[in-house]
């Protein structure tokens, strides 16, 4: 059994015990006006009991149920606050911007994590495939009027010619094969958006690809190409990118990586996809 399991033993004791001193002081109230019709001096005195177990058993329930856990992260802060301010950058990074390390993409649970998104949603991927799961998402998203950019490599790119062996493609052209047909499924889906067109884009960029990067709001997750496989294989690591704290978020060149690529990079529609071709 863990800490944790142990604390919430004690927890759930703690509002039995204090449930139980609830009923007893509401009970010694009923009995006392019964008790009074026989004996002043006991129903008054059996009375005042109930009047002050009741009231505050109350009180101690409504506090160790609601409050406590929201009193003991506010305490949490403050100390960490003082440490930060003690250890400086070497601790600010790990306190305020990294929020969790994945073994892999799927455990990002990347539907749910777009799903949250209530202002916008960039992805900047090398492949779309392994996103398939996620149009509907978006789609939905971009039709409730949030911001969505999908932000991929141009399929024809030489980096292909170098990274298909290590995928397990026996030649360039599977590569460029699997991504253009996910970069087509990508780009109908603007036809399932009514009004909200605007805010759905497909474009794809020239540039050397070094990162995975998916964003929802103020939350970050990022990806890495690696020799050994596939980035969706390997892990991933989520930051908060707010600019709510006091100091520079180390996260923010991420973020100025992806505007970057997006101001070079071309859109792509159901009108000139056709135009991305394979070259030998």
């Amino acid at each position: 059994m863990t800490r944790n399991d142990n604390h919430e033993i004690r927890k759930w004791h703690t509002l039995a015990i204090l449930s139980l001193l609830l009923l007893f002081g509401i009970i010694l109230i009923f009995v006392s006006a019964k008790v009074e019709e026989s004996s002043k001096f006991w129903g008054v005195f059996l009375r005042d009991i109930g009047f002050v177990f009741a009231p505050v058993a109350a009180i101690a329930l409504l506090y160790d149920y609601f409050a406590e856990k929201r009193y003991s992260k506010y305490l949490a802060n403050q100390v960490t606050d003082v440490i930060i301010q003690e250890l400086g950058d070497k601790y600010y990074l790990g306190h305020k911007e990294l929020l969790m390390i994945y073994p892999n993409r799927l455990k990002t649970h990347l539907s749910e994590f777009f799903n949250s998104a209530n202002q916008r949603i960039d992805i900047l991927t090398t492949n779309l495939k392994s996103l398939d799961l996620c149009k509907t998402t978006l789609v939905q998203k971009a039709s409730n009027g949030i911001k969505v950019r999908v932000l991929t490599l141009n399929p024809t790119h030489g980096f292909l010619r170098s990274r298909y062996k290590e995928l397990g493609f026996t030649e360039p052209k599977l590569f460029y094969n699997e991504m253009i047909t996910a970069l087509r499924h990508f780009v109908k889906e603007e036809n399932n958006i009514s009004s909200y067109k605007n805010n759905y884009k497909v474009k794809i960029h020239q540039s050397s690809p070094t990162l995975m990067l998916f964003r929802s709001d103020d939350k970050l997750i990022l990806g890495f190409i690696l020799r050994q496989g596939r980035a969706s294989d390997f892990m991933h690591i989520e930051f908060n990118c707010s600019e709510k704290y006091d100091r520079p978020n180390y996260s923010q060149c991420f973020i100025e990586h992806f505007d970057t690529l997006w101001k070079e990079a071309e859109e792509v529609d159901s009108h000139n996809i056709n135009k991305i071709e394979w070259k030998d």
